[in-house]
């Protein structure tokens, strides 16, 4: 491998909810070698940043979305994954999907998405390759996933932009609501959805070319 980085797009992002700020973390052949990606990278960043006791819908909680090395590359049955301190069971929770999105993640340009601290109103995180943008969701709070989906498509333009979103049970704080992706695919466990309303982020939208 020396100090070539195959599989991998070579950095995650970043975001703070609180200041609508975000950072690159550069990911090195060391790290990649040593925590591979996907779930690895999830639980070095959650055991190393978030200190035991903290309220999982919280500020202080980190909302993650990791790929691995093989996603976006079409082999056969790579996921991408979502990882937080769980709501409903205090603890260490990772879930995982399939789909286009963690491909589209990939296509622009990022390992992974780290979400700290919570905005002050509601927003929705647009990322078009290297472009970080934090959009006003106000007038998508209230609305279900399908509906958030669609408006987001409308406003900006385009029909093939990947969106993750919550719905009214995530933004109710649910302990057990997911976030939901391409109509029908789900991180359905442990409350990532809660964590994502605790934050005011109604949804992910992703481009990649």
């Amino acid at each position: 491998m020396a100090d070539t980085l195959f599989g991998y797009a070579g950095k995650i992002l970043e975001v703070d909810l609180t200041s609508h700020s975000s950072k690159t973390i550069e990911v090195t052949p060391d790290f990649a070698r040593k925590y591979l990606g996907g779930v690895g990278f999830a639980a070095y960043f959650l055991w190393s940043r978030v200190k035991p006791g903290i309220d999982a819908l919280g500020p202080d909680n980190l909302l993650m979305f990791m790929t691995g090395p093989m996603t976006g590359t079409g082999a056969s049955g790579t996921r991408w994954s979502a990882a937080f301190k769980s709501p409903h069971t205090g603890a260490w929770a990772r879930t995982a999907m399939g789909g286009d999105m963690g491909p589209e993640l990939k296509y622009a340009g990022w390992d992974g998405i780290i979400v700290t601290g919570k905005s002050d109103a509601p927003v929705y995180l647009s990322i078009n390759n290297g472009k970080v943008q934090f959009k006003d969701a106000r007038q998508l709070w209230g609305k279900d996933t399908h509906e958030t989906t669609l408006a987001i498509e409308a406003e900006l333009k385009d029909k093939l932009v990947k969106v993750a979103c919550i719905g009214p049970a995530g933004e109710n704080k649910v302990v057990y609501a997911s976030i939901n992706t391409e109509y029908f695919r789900a991180f359905g466990r442990l409350g990532g959805g809660a964590v994502m309303g605790a934050k005011n982020l109604k949804a992910i939208a992703i481009r990649g070319t």
